[in-house]
């Protein structure tokens, strides 16, 4: 193929799936809503109710908003893979070829030259990371080490009133620019699940060539948008 962009194909049977889904909640929603008037449920037959008309009816919204599901095709190895909120912008790797892509209902394989304003590029962080000695958000000479965290059970913490909150930090170089010159995130199960963010393509494969191939993250520990599916 080796082709530049690609645009997104609809993908019928999930987003069927969905809009049947989102619309039996909804009709549920109201059903209990009736119901609780003729046998005065009171309060919490309205909450219920409510809820889940809110969730179905407010997540059709969402999807003509957002964008439904959707076939991303590879320009470069025409490898398929399927995405949601197909009108969000998003950053994804091919699963085929590694290629990176981002962009909306149009996936443009991302320049080497590419600086982003958020953390696109994500690799695993080994157990002894070779950070390099230039900064992460620029690629300047580093001129001193700054430490990035990422913290994992707070959530939990707060829903709850009580909980464990585990704290990752890592020392990574930095101009004197940049006091978080890369993004740090986990997904809480243990220190060889965090994930280390690069705005700028050229970082990130600096520093996957320096860590033998480090790979990328699973979808569940991506931030959303960024996340492949």
């Amino acid at each position: 193929m080796n082709k530049t962009s690609t645009e997104l194909t609809a993908a019928p049977t999930a987003n069927k799936a969905m809009a049947i889904y989102l619309a039996a909640l909804g009709v549920a929603g109201v059903a209990i809503i009736i119901v609780t008037v003729a046998k005065k449920w009171g309060y919490y037959g309205y909450l219920g109710g409510g809820m889940l008309a809110l969730a179905g009816f407010g997540g059709m919204v969402g999807v003509k908003k957002q964008g439904g599901f959707g076939i991303v095709t590879c320009p470069q190895c025409g490898n398929h893979g399927q995405i949601q909120f197909t009108k969000v912008h998003r950053t994804l790797q091919c699963a085929g070829c590694n290629t990176w892509l981002h962009g909306a209902e149009t996936m443009t394989v991302v320049p080497a030259t590419h600086q982003g304003s958020a953390f696109e590029f994500w690799a695993r962080v080994p157990t002894s990371p070779h950070l390099g000695d230039t900064c992460g958000a620029c690629s300047a000479p580093a001129t001193r080490r700054v430490t990035v965290q990422a913290t994992s059970g707070a959530a939990t913490a707060v829903a709850l009133g009580a909980g464990i909150v585990t704290t990752y930090k890592l020392e990574v170089p930095a101009c004197s620019l940049h006091d978080e010159p890369v993004g740090l995130i986990t997904d809480g199960e243990s220190a060889s699940k965090l994930a280390i963010g690069f705005n700028g393509l050229a970082a990130w494969q600096a520093f996957v060539e320096r860590n033998a191939g480090a790979s990328v993250p699973s979808a569940k520990t991506l931030p959303a948008k960024r996340a492949a599916a």
